[in-house]
């Protein structure tokens, strides 16, 4: 399992807004509690290595995941030890024959994720294996600019055996 801070928000459609995990203002509050794993784990900004890739700079790798059971994955961002917003996915196991790749990221529309908000169906051209997006609203007196939100896309990717889950390949 791969979890990823994506450094690139928007506030408008056109305008990238990058995402820091040091600034108060952006990720420096994110969170990530994960239990149903083999030991429950929590992730504060601190734990995000710098990555040379082209689309994450910011990933956590969970290793040995369970092949069957629910993981459920709760994302926090806070500002001054106050919550801006907060929600809780629930992640059914099923077995290893892919990853899964959680990205979050602080924005009004995500980039390249092919959703405006509100709107959190999977379409093309969202990165494929995508299995859902989830927007969490930013407190209004916390937030950047108007209607910005916590968003966290789950994907299936790199599958192990032949094609990721509602794929055709």
């Amino acid at each position: 399992m791969t979890i990823s801070i994506d450094e690139r928000g928007t506030d408008s459609r056109s305008d990238p807004v990058p995402n820091s995990l040091t600034d108060a203002a952006s990720f420096a509050g994110v969170r990530v509690y994960i239990t149903g794993l083999r030991r429950a784990i929590t992730l504060t900004a601190a734990d995000f290595i710098p990555r040379k890739t082209p689309q994450r700079n910011y990933d956590y790798i969970i290793e040995n995941i369970p092949q069957q059971g629910t993981a459920v994955v709760h994302v926090q961002l806070s500002q001054d030890g106050e919550i801006a917003a907060q929600g809780e996915v629930r992640l059914v196991l099923h077995g290893s024959t892919y990853e899964w790749v959680l990205s979050l990221t602080r924005a009004l529309d995500p980039l390249d994720w092919s959703v405006i908000r509100g709107d959190t169906t999977c379409k093309l051209p969202v990165p494929l294996g995508c299995v859902a997006v989830h927007r969490y609203p930013i407190r209004e007196d916390i937030a950047n600019y108007p209607e910005e939100a916590l968003w966290l896309l789950i994907q299936h990717d790199s599958p192990r055996y032949g094609c990721p889950l509602n794929m055709v390949c």
